[in-house]
């Protein structure tokens, strides 16, 4: 038996309602994570996104460094009341375990960037950053593909610590750079919402198809009449 317009269209309706319950709001911490973890793929299962070291940002005339973003940009948790930082400053907004280690800064051979990609697009993230000194070097550049979508920069009186954020559509990855050659700078409370899925083409499809399953039946209540 086939199915009826109007089935069509109350499944096509209820697609809709599930696209638009989809969202989900994640923060990551670190601190489910053991200090001294290399961070990579830990939160891919759970939240879709995955971690690596260095990025698709050339050069920046503002950086204290004098080369490109480095590409072994360190990426060690480590604890934020342990020896491995710098003074983090304040206020405080940062705890628990950190990403960014300060003697792994040191062995950077430029300015420091990493990666975040999204196995579902996200629509807003922010995060936070400690150890500050160069408010203009810190930042986030979101991409939808290839396609940059979205940039957030510290600014020139951001000193010790502060949060940046962004939003824009279909975010696919975003890469980060916290600080310069010339700066240590710790990353904590990385937070991000997934995109809901545009539901106006099924809603119209299925109003559409609802119209026409209504007219249809009024037409065979005529008939048999």
């Amino acid at each position: 038996m086939k199915p009826s317009l109007s089935a069509i269209a109350l499944g096509i309706g209820l697609m809709v309602a599930g696209a638009t319950a989809s969202a989900a709001t994640y923060t990551i911490n670190f601190d489910d994570l053991a200090a001294g973890t290399t961070i990579s793929s830990q939160y891919a299962s759970a939240t879709g996104a995955t971690f690596t070291a260095g990025g698709a940002r050339t050069y920046d005339a503002q950086s204290q460094g004098n080369g490109a973003w480095a590409d072994n940009t360190d990426m060690t948790l480590v604890s934020a009341t342990g020896s491995d930082t710098n003074n983090l400053g304040t206020p405080s907004l940062v705890g628990g375990n950190i990403l960014g280690s300060y003697s792994g800064w040191e062995a950077e051979d430029g300015d420091p960037a990493f990666t975040i990609s999204f196995a579902q697009a996200v629509s807003s993230l922010s995060a936070d950053f400690a150890s500050v000194y160069y408010g203009t070097d810190v930042a986030i550049y979101a991409y939808s593909g290839n396609t940059l979508v979205g940039t957030v920069t510290g600014g020139a009186s951001d000193y010790g610590q502060f949060a940046l954020s962004l939003s824009a559509p279909d975010i696919t990855s975003v890469v980060i750079t916290p600080g310069s050659y010339g700066d240590y700078v710790a990353v904590d409370n990385v937070r991000f919402t997934t995109s809901v899925p545009e539901p106006t083409n099924l809603a119209l499809l299925a109003l559409g198809l609802g119209i026409i399953a209504a007219r249809r039946r009024k037409l065979i209540r005529d008939d048999a009449r």
